[in-house]
């Protein structure tokens, strides 16, 4: 399902359940979230550890785009992604990605592939090959499908 244009919204494909909850960092449409014991949500930090399909979305009712970051503080709409949403996620800086990669938390928001020393389940795989090694990226977005 590669696309030749970039696009411009997060939920690709699907009807997840959204969500909103109060930012407790910058959040970038399209991080993968967990909930803080405030109830507020922030990029998830646990690298390779369990996580809940939540997916920062585009804030679109204040004209906001997919590259418009929300600020502490901000009201943050997430979606609650579902097995077969396909997602416009983030793949962490270093990685190289392939059609079929399965992917979990980076602990920054970010995805990354599955390794032997990971101790979650993968919550999604690539859609799409992505090459996030290039040294002026930090990361890079890739399409993936919710597991």
């Amino acid at each position: 399902m590669t696309m030749t244009t970039s696009p411009h919204t997060i939920v690709l494909i699907g009807e997840p359940r959204t969500e909103e909850a109060v930012a407790a960092a910058t959040i970038t449409p399209g991080m993968l979230l967990e909930l803080t014991s405030d109830g507020e949500v922030q990029p998830h930090s646990d690298s390779d550890g369990f996580s809940e399909r939540l997916f920062a979305t585009e804030d679109a009712l204040q004209g906001n785009d997919i590259d418009d970051d929300y600020s502490d503080g901000d009201i943050v709409n997430y979606a609650l992604a579902r097995p077969g949403d396909v997602i416009y996620a983030w793949l962490a800086g270093g990685e190289v990605s392939t059609v079929g990669k399965h992917l979990i938390s980076n602990g920054d928001g970010c995805l990354h592939g599955v390794g032997s020393g990971s101790y979650g389940h993968p919550i999604a795989v690539a859609l799409e090959a992505v090459d996030a090694t290039d040294s002026s990226r930090i990361k890079s977005r890739i399409q993936v499908r919710v597991m």
